[in-house]
């Protein structure tokens, strides 16, 4: 009898999994997306009792849509988007998905007799990675660390200094599948723009940080500040005939012949920008003209 009971019990448990399907559907940002379940046969239509499409993402789960045999239209909520539902070819589709659509979509077939039909889809959108910031920090006077934060997946990562790739060598090294990069022994050579491409095959995103001198970097916004503070500032100057490595020479000069230098030099102080050198601005307008 035991005997009999485990097989019972297994049979049940079979029935239970052939009724619960995964589907993994991927496509594109903005597409049109059709989850289309099993055709329902005639005697499933007949004795409907409720059709429910449900979504998880993590720990959220709310209801997309419920259809019931006593109500000729569908209830949709805002969780799913623009969401239609067609019981004909039992299909819900989703207009224009966005990553927020991403998730797991379980419909629910209740019949008359109480036979509930249950199939997941597993809602992938791909799109290109999108690179949000640079983090720069110097873990002594002559190492530096610059890790490339990344939304979205990606398949590569690349590193460049002035647009030149960086290579894994006795001062350059690499963690964290390439996002972090550490550099060590730094010279005034190793100062300059550097770059982190994160690309998949949609494409690809890049982030600039500037590297100007000890203990001091500035991201793409901030360094657009700085130029145009410094046009502002040194329209009258011509900053290629100027070499000078360190602010107290640069403020020595400015002084005697631009109106209000020191001021403007702490504004940028404030913006966090110290030591600021000549040397990079020069670099700096030169590669931007």
């Amino acid at each position: 009898m035991p005997g009999c009971f485990i097989h019972i019990w297994l049979f049940f448990f079979a029935v239970f999994v052939r009724e619960i399907k995964v589907k993994e559907v991927k496509t594109g940002l903005y597409s049109r997306v059709e989850l289309t379940g099993e055709k329902l046969d005639q005697h499933t239509a007949d004795s409907l009792n409720s059709v429910e499409w449900i979504k998880r993402k993590g720990s959220i789960k709310c209801l997309c849509i419920k259809k019931t045999n006593t109500t000729s239209n569908a209830s949709y909520s805002q969780c799913c988007g623009t969401a239609h539902f067609y019981l004909n070819n039992n299909t819900l589709i989703l207009e224009s998905v966005t990553a927020r659509d991403e998730g797991v979509f379980t419909e629910n077939i209740v019949t008359g007799d109480g036979t509930i039909k249950h199939l997941n889809f597993t809602l992938i959108i791909q799109y290109a990675p999108n690179t949000t910031e640079i983090v720069f920090s110097w873990n002594s006077s002559t190492s530096v660390t610059l890790k490339c934060e990344v939304s979205g997946l990606f398949l590569h990562l690349m590193w460049k200094r002035e647009g030149v790739p960086i290579l894994e060598k006795h001062r350059h090294s690499f963690s964290e599948k390439n996002q972090t990069l550490h550099i060590s022994n730094i010279t005034s050579s190793d100062y300059g723009t550097y770059s982190c491409i994160a690309s998949n095959e949609y494409g690809e995103s890049e982030k600039h940080t500037y590297i100007i001198g000890e203990n001091s970097s500035v991201n793409q916004e901030t360094a657009l500040e700085i130029k145009l503070s410094l046009i502002k500032l040194c329209f009258q100057v011509d900053l290629h005939s100027l070499v000078f490595w360190d602010c107290a020479s640069c403020s020595t000069a400015f002084t005697n012949t631009i109106t209000g230098k020191e001021q403007k030099m702490a504004e940028l102080q404030m913006k966090g920008v110290q030591p600021l050198t000549l040397v990079f601005i020069r670099k700096y307008l030169a590669m931007k003209r």
